[in-house]
């Protein structure tokens, strides 16, 4: 009778554990998404010294978690328009490289790494740095004279101590108040009112207002304070506010008579804001030096807050602005971001968020590039 070897249940629980290792092993070492698939691999640029020059990495396939980091000879010289992010199928990232204005000629490699949740990626950076002989050529734009301001507040254009306005059948006795404005507080007037405080009356008649010839009150009115609104369509630079007692009727006998304070008041709010456009090609673009602002200063009122100064909407001085002479350079932002500038339209702004006047006289806004 054959014998039947004696099976060795400690080989069995070791070889299961084996096993179970290896499986955790497996899952463990499993991405739980793909390393990102890029484009480009290999990217070559040729840059001049202190200009710059960018591209942008595309993403297809969903990644998260990306993170981009520069090595080589190019690390100090690469920046990304955003980090620690989530791409959902499709994107991309911004690369600009700015080359130091003493870096020497030559070429100079190195290399991008995308890393991701899935792994990492990596491109290619070939740079040839040209010496930067070329000319220095400037385009002016003429900004000429411009006002910059914000206004807020209220005024009294005119008021009449007490006066008593009367009216029988036989005589009258009015009483007109006269507002002037500037044609630019005009345009930034919110509301206008006429005040009115009664101290006596006999009410036999109505109280009447009207603003340049147009009536905005007419009832009988008893003593107290009335404030009556005026719409903004009817105000002018030269206004009249006439105010009377109406007819006492049937009550021919009696005068209508009202005794009063007046005032004819405004409340305004405005900015009077300047915005310039200017034109730009690519080759201006590719070889821009910088910004240059220039101009005379007026007239003022103090104290000046802050200026803000926009280049396509990117904050570019922000600055208590100088009282005589205004000269300028922009190369980046005040977050020390380059100026970007477009092929085509650019604009330039002037605005102050607080109460201020400031007149510029001769303004011109000069682009430098080189040739």
């Amino acid at each position: 009778m054959a014998v039947i070897p004696k099976i060795d249940e400690f080989a069995f629980v070791l070889l299961g554990g084996l096993l179970f290792i290896f499986i955790l092993m497996v899952v463990w070492s499993t991405p739980i998404e793909p390393p990102p698939v890029i484009e480009p691999k290999t990217v070559s640029l040729v840059i001049r010294q202190g200009s710059s020059d960018s591209f942008d990495i595309e993403f297809d396939g969903t990644v998260s978690a990306v993170n981009l980091t520069a090595h080589g000879e190019i690390s100090g010289w690469v920046t990304f328009n955003k980090q620690d992010f989530n791409i959902n199928e499709k994107g991309s990232v911004g690369v600009t490289v700015e080359v130091p204005d003493n870096e020497d000629e030559g070429f100079y490699n190195g290399r991008i790494e995308v890393h991701s949740a899935g792994g990492k990626s990596y491109v290619s950076v070939n740079i040839e740095v040209l010496e930067q002989t070329g000319e220095v050529v400037s385009k002016p734009v003429f900004l000429g004279d411009f006002i910059v301001s914000y206004s807020e507040g209220a005024e009294v254009l005119d008021s009449k101590s007490t006066t008593t306005v009367s009216k029988s059948y036989f005589s009258e006795r009015a009483l007109t108040l006269t507002g002037i404005m500037t044609e630019d507080r005009l345009t930034i007037v919110t509301d206008a009112y006429v005040q009115l405080d009664v101290e006596d009356t006999n009410m036999a008649g109505n109280l009447i207002v009207k603003v340049n010839g147009e009536t905005v009150y007419k009832d009988v009115t008893a003593i107290g304070t009335l404030t009556i609104p005026v719409d903004k369509d009817l105000l002018e630079t030269s206004n009249t506010v006439e105010i009377k007692a109406g007819s006492p009727g049937w009550r021919f006998w009696m005068s209508t008579m009202y005794k009063l304070r007046s005032s004819f008041e405004i409340s305004y709010m405005g900015i009077f804001s300047e915005s310039f456009n200017f034109d730009l090609n690519a080759v201006q673009i590719a070889n821009f030096k910088d910004l240059g602002l220039n101009y005379r200063v007026q007239n003022y009122n103090l104290p000046l807050p802050e200026l803000m100064i926009k280049v396509n909407g990117q904050l570019a001085f922000w600055e208590r602005p100088p009282l005589v002479l205004g000269d300028h350079t922009f190369t980046e932002d005040v977050f020390g971001n380059d100026i970007i500038l477009n092929e085509g339209n650019n604009t330039i702004s002037f605005n102050f968020e607080r109460e201020a006047s400031y007149s510029v006289a001769d303004a011109i806004l000069t682009v430098n590039y080189y040739a």
